[in-house]
């Protein structure tokens, strides 16, 4: 029902988050600073680039959908911002934190390796497909209008 999505795991988000580079400061341009959602758990997924186009080792795509919502034909994706990256790396966090440049240093030594971070430093985020850019963002609103569900797309492709 995901088209494709991988489950890598759970996050309690609250109702204000951010959606970011970790590298940028809260109050600078590239980001979205306190995005209104539904607060409660959601599942963060991921999505693989395809292999006929030699993408199959990059990620395409992040997203996290709230509890309940999951497996439903209501999620209904609409491109509502954009985000700019210049650490390879994007996601959605609580309150991102703030670091100072030896924050930072010490932040990239705990990543080591992998391709995606659940409940690390109040975020949920991966590498960026094809590294620094400009990267849409979309969400899915509930009966109610309540975002439930957002994405970061890396890896555009043409619908099928």
């Amino acid at each position: 029902m995901f088209d494709n999505l991988e489950y890598v795991g759970e996050m309690v988000f609250d109702n204000n988050i951010d959606i970011s580079d970790p590298c940028y400061s809260r109050n600078g341009c590239g980001n979205i600073i306190d995005y209104k959602i539904k607060e409660g758990k959601y599942g963060c997924y991921i999505k693989y680039g395809k292999p006929e186009e030699y993408e199959e080792n990059r990620i395409a795509e992040i997203s996290i959908i709230k509890r309940g919502y999951g497996g439903t034909k209501n999620i209904n994706w609409k491109k509502v911002n954009a985000i700019g990256v210049d650490s390879g790396i994007a996601g959605f966090f609580n309150h991102k934190i703030e670091y100072s440049d030896e924050g930072w240093r010490n932040f990239c030594d705990r990543l080591k390796e992998g391709k995606w971070w659940v409940n690390f430093d109040n975020g949920f985020f991966s590498l960026s497909g094809w590294g620094d850019g400009g990267y849409y963002v979309y969400e899915s609103r509930n009966n109610d209008n309540e975002v439930i569900a957002l994405k970061i797309v890396f890896i555009e492709y043409d619908e099928e």
